[in-house]
């Protein structure tokens, strides 16, 4: 038995563990990509589990437990960020995903993902958005989506049919429900759970109407006034755990909320947990100096950019000490400065290398040790980046060598080498590596660490 994610006291899991019942006992196995909970977990006819979707997630990523090695892969990511969702495996080893919530709207999309290619394709919507559902898959290979809803509750029912790829209104149950259960049963008929049934029947026989009467049922712990103070708490410190919030908010109402309640709570007003954005910080000399090179640069075609040399050194660690961390926004909102979270280099051991872009190409990436200083800097680049030139520039080529303003490259040393060699140097503002473009080659390599 494997049991995937969740929550925890204070924040989503994403731990997993394994049940062996011939020992009965537990064992925990490797951690998965992401935090989740609210996520759905499928087994593959390959015998992978396929977990997808879920709160604390990226929403629509996905990853598959391969019970032969222990190792967790993230695979294709949904189309539709969604928790609450329903995942059913059908006859032809494809998986079918059906409604859910994305944070903001009940959805009545539905998406295949196919083991064979590691891919999620869109499918044909439901007839109505269902969320808290429950959906089965029949004797004769159709699936039964039924009810579902959160302030509405639904009795409504309709059948996907693999073959057409299309959804069918059927008849109501005759009771609006959701957060409920489904069975099939030997005679391949579907039922619900005893608890819904025995429900029914002692208000049978009391002659009680079906519906909860009005004022009936658990009453919200908090008011709407003391919702808005929950999220007006929240935004004063986005970074704060729902722990903190629920700590926060009892000192202050006199009332008991658990942490999983405040996620909820923040979740039903559009706030979904976002992993920070790194942004290097900038003073305004530095924004100035950016403005400047923008104006001075936007007449440029892409002639005068294939004259450029970009060149960079770039760290990649050896131990990885890079940390997540959340912060609640509107999704319209992933632009705001809360969502940005300092970049700092780290201590780390590091392996360097340097190397050279234009538009004629790349040059072999270099590799040093240590820091880097003038003298470092000069004996690393010489070797390649003169050859470089005298290959792909013609003498009569006005061409530009762009460097960051790193101390080993604005060394005396290294300056009074690039005056005897004759290089160009094109002044580049401070604090703006997302203008060079062979960060995006870093980019890639930092991913596939």
């Amino acid at each position: 038995m494997l049991i995937t994610s969740g929550s925890g006291s204070s924040l989503c899991l994403n731990s997993a563990e394994l049940y062996d019942p011939t020992t009965g006992t537990w064992m925990v196995i490797g951690n998965m990509s992401y935090s989740r909970e609210l996520h759905t977990t499928s087994i593959l006819t390959n015998g992978k589990f396929l977990v997808s979707g879920g709160l604390g997630s990226q929403g629509n990523s996905a990853e598959l437990y391969d019970p032969s090695t222990g190792a967790w892969i993230v695979t294709g990511s949904m189309n539709s960020e969604r928790s609450e969702h329903t995942a059913s495996l059908l006859t032809n080893g494809k998986v079918l995903v059906t409604g859910g919530s994305n944070g903001s709207f009940v959805l009545s999309s539905t998406e295949l993902y196919d083991p064979s290619t590691e891919l999620w394709t869109v499918a044909n919507n439901m007839n109505s958005g269902r969320y808290q559902h429950v959906a089965s898959v029949l004797t004769n290979g159709q699936v039964l989506a039924t009810s579902g809803g959160y302030n509405i509750s639904l009795n409504s029912t309709e059948l996907y049919d693999p073959s057409t790829g299309t959804s069918t209104m059927i008849s109501n149950m005759n009771h609006a429900r959701y957060r409920h259960t489904g069975s099939v049963l030997a005679s391949g008929q579907l039922g619900v759970s005893n608890g819904c049934i025995s429900n029914i029947g002692k208000k049978d026989k009391l002659k009680l109407p079906f519906e909860n009467r009005p004022g009936q049922g658990r009453k919200k712990l908090a008011t709407f006034k003391e919702d808005r103070y929950l999220l007006n708490l929240m935004k004063k410190d986005r970074r704060k755990s729902s722990r903190q919030l629920a700590s926060e908010w009892n000192s202050s109402h006199g009332k008991s909320i658990s942490a999983r309640m405040v996620r909820r709570r923040l979740f039903n007003a559009g706030y979904k947990s976002y992993t920070t954005k790194r942004k290097p910080y900038r003073k305004p000399s530095h924004c100035s100096a950016r403005l400047k090179f923008t104006k001075q640069c936007s007449n440029w075609n892409f002639s005068d950019w294939k004259t450029v040399i970009f060149s960079d050194e770039s760290h990649f660690e050896v131990f990885n000490r890079k940390k997540k961390s959340f912060v609640r926004h509107l999704p319209s909102k992933s632009d705001k400065s809360f969502n940005f979270q300092p970049l700092v280099q780290g201590d780390g051991r590091s392996i360097g290398v340097w190397g050279i872009m234009t538009g004629k190409g790349v040059s072999p990436l270099v590799f040093y040790d240590g820091r880097m200083n003038g003298q470092n800097y000069i004996s690393v680049i010489e070797p390649v980046l003169l050859p470089f030139i005298e290959k792909n520039f013609d003498p009569d080529v006005t061409w530009y060598y762009v460097q960051d303003n790193a101390p080993c490259h604005k060394s005396a040393f290294s300056m009074k080498r690039f005056t005897k060699n004759k290089i160009n140097l094109l002044d580049w503002p401070a604090v703006s590596p997302e203008f060079n473009v062979i960060e995006n080659l870093w980019d890639m390599g930092y991913n596939r660490q």
